[in-house]
Protein backbone atom coordinates (compact mmCIF):
# COMPACT_ATOMS: atom_id res chain seq x y z
CA UNK A 1 0.00 0.00 0.00
CA UNK A 2 1.07 3.43 -1.07
CA UNK A 3 2.43 5.58 2.04
CA UNK A 4 2.18 9.17 0.63
CA UNK A 5 -1.35 10.86 2.13
CA UNK A 6 -2.52 12.14 -1.35
CA UNK A 7 -2.15 8.45 -3.39
CA UNK A 8 -3.73 6.65 -0.29
CA UNK A 9 -7.10 7.74 -1.26
CA UNK A 10 -6.89 7.86 -4.68
CA UNK A 11 -5.50 4.26 -5.11
CA UNK A 12 -7.90 2.75 -2.62
CA UNK A 13 -10.76 4.13 -4.53
CA UNK A 14 -9.72 3.09 -7.90
CA UNK A 15 -9.26 -0.31 -6.54
CA UNK A 16 -12.47 -0.76 -4.55
CA UNK A 17 -14.14 0.73 -7.50
CA UNK A 18 -14.48 0.14 -11.26
CA UNK A 19 -16.96 3.34 -11.77
CA UNK A 20 -16.04 5.97 -14.34
CA UNK A 21 -17.62 8.43 -12.44
CA UNK A 22 -13.78 8.78 -10.63
CA UNK A 23 -12.26 9.36 -13.42
CA UNK A 24 -14.69 11.74 -14.94
CA UNK A 25 -13.81 13.69 -11.01
CA UNK A 26 -10.35 13.67 -11.27
CA UNK A 27 -10.73 15.10 -14.92
CA UNK A 28 -12.94 17.93 -13.95
CA UNK A 29 -10.92 18.80 -11.09
CA UNK A 30 -7.83 18.76 -13.37
CA UNK A 31 -9.24 21.15 -15.53
CA UNK A 32 -9.52 23.94 -14.08
CA UNK A 33 -6.86 26.76 -14.65
CA UNK A 34 -6.06 27.28 -11.18
CA UNK A 35 -5.31 23.54 -11.08
CA UNK A 36 -3.24 24.27 -14.22
CA UNK A 37 -1.37 26.34 -12.97
CA UNK A 38 -0.56 24.20 -9.31
CA UNK A 39 0.00 21.45 -11.01
CA UNK A 40 2.73 22.67 -13.38
CA UNK A 41 4.19 24.50 -10.32
CA UNK A 42 4.17 21.61 -8.36
CA UNK A 43 6.04 19.96 -11.85
CA UNK A 44 8.32 22.29 -11.84
CA UNK A 45 9.74 22.74 -8.27
CA UNK A 46 10.23 19.08 -8.03
CA UNK A 47 11.79 19.05 -11.60
CA UNK A 48 9.86 16.10 -13.79
CA UNK A 49 8.57 15.56 -16.90
CA UNK A 50 5.31 17.59 -17.66
CA UNK A 51 3.53 14.74 -18.56
CA UNK A 52 3.97 13.07 -15.02
CA UNK A 53 1.08 11.73 -13.24
CA UNK A 54 -0.57 14.39 -11.26
CA UNK A 55 -1.61 12.16 -8.14
CA UNK A 56 2.31 11.10 -8.04
CA UNK A 57 2.97 14.87 -8.05
CA UNK A 58 0.56 15.83 -5.50
CA UNK A 59 0.91 12.78 -3.12
CA UNK A 60 5.58 13.60 -3.36
CA UNK A 61 4.50 17.12 -2.65
CA UNK A 62 1.74 15.93 0.23
CA UNK A 63 -0.36 18.31 -1.19
CA UNK A 64 -4.40 17.81 -2.30
CA UNK A 65 -5.98 19.74 -5.41
CA UNK A 66 -6.74 22.94 -4.83
CA UNK A 67 -10.67 22.37 -5.29
CA UNK A 68 -10.87 20.20 -1.76
CA UNK A 69 -9.08 23.32 0.23
CA UNK A 70 -11.95 25.61 -1.36
CA UNK A 71 -14.28 23.21 -0.64
CA UNK A 72 -13.24 22.59 3.02
CA UNK A 73 -12.80 26.54 3.57
CA UNK A 74 -16.27 26.90 1.88
CA UNK A 75 -17.93 24.56 4.61
CA UNK A 76 -16.02 25.76 7.33
CA UNK A 77 -17.43 29.68 6.48
CA UNK A 78 -20.75 28.21 6.25
CA UNK A 79 -20.80 25.86 9.84
CA UNK A 80 -19.39 29.50 11.61
CA UNK A 81 -22.06 31.80 9.86
CA UNK A 82 -24.70 29.43 10.90
CA UNK A 83 -23.65 29.23 14.28
CA UNK A 84 -23.53 33.23 14.90
CA UNK A 85 -26.13 34.98 16.72
CA UNK A 86 -29.48 36.15 14.55
CA UNK A 87 -28.45 39.51 15.86
CA UNK A 88 -25.06 39.61 13.66
CA UNK A 89 -25.33 41.29 10.90
CA UNK A 90 -23.15 38.69 8.89
CA UNK A 91 -25.62 35.95 9.47
CA UNK A 92 -28.23 38.40 8.44
CA UNK A 93 -27.12 39.26 5.11
CA UNK A 94 -26.03 35.49 4.85
CA UNK A 95 -29.91 34.47 5.52
CA UNK A 96 -31.00 37.68 3.21
CA UNK A 97 -28.91 35.88 0.39
CA UNK A 98 -30.27 32.56 0.92
CA UNK A 99 -33.85 34.26 0.33
CA UNK A 100 -33.38 35.70 -3.16
CA UNK A 101 -32.70 32.14 -4.28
Amino acid sequence: TPTCPIIRPFSKALIETNSPDLDGIIARINRTVSEKVHLSFLKWALGVHHKSSNVGVWGECGRYPLIYQSIKLTLNYYKRISSLDSTCLAKAAFIEQRKLK
